[in-house]
């Protein structure tokens, strides 16, 4: 039987993106800014914030690609069950978290939920005055020594 990873499932992502906008609210904000979101409060050790949420990986950085369509599922999940809103504008899309989003967030009393509120509270407050742009260039620069740590070492080179 193959074994099913809970971490990044559809499931695991709509949990933490209705949080991320929970986090937010009353703020609306892009989906981009949402994948941003998520992987701040998966890593948030990477930008000097709390423990993160999630053991690190190699390479995680890796992650910001491959984590946009992992979030337009888990809108298209939570926006199915009404837990958040769309809003078109002239630049694109806004997500807010809606009524029963709240609840549903509110009602979470797992140790792993509380973590995450904490983290997604954080992460709202110190990237949220950022403009969406802005955050992406902090990511992207900041993305290539994330997972560093986990780079293999040549024992046998004698360079110092």
């Amino acid at each position: 039987m193959l074994a099913v990873s809970p971490f990044n499932s559809e499931v695991d992502v709509a949990l933490r993106s209705s949080v991320a906008l929970w986090a937010a609210c009353p703020a609306a904000i892009s989906s981009q800014r949402l994948v941003y979101y998520d992987y701040l409060i998966v890593h948030s050790s990477d930008v000097s914030g709390p423990k993160s949420l999630h053991p690190g990986t190699p390479y995680r950085s890796g992650e910001l690609v491959t984590r946009r369509s992992l979030v337009q599922t888990a809108i298209a999940l939570l926006s199915s069950l009404q837990m958040i809103e769309i809003s078109p504008t002239d630049s694109g899309f806004l997500l807010a978290i809606a009524a029963p989003g709240l609840g549903f967030v509110d009602s979470l009393e797992s140790t792993y939920a509380g973590r995450l509120r904490e983290r997604a509270l954080w992460v709202s407050a110190e990237f949220g005055s950022l403009t969406d742009g802005d955050l992406g260039q902090m990511l992207e620069a900041n993305a290539p020594r994330w997972g560093a740590e986990f780079e293999q070492v040549d024992l046998d080179d004698d360079s110092p």
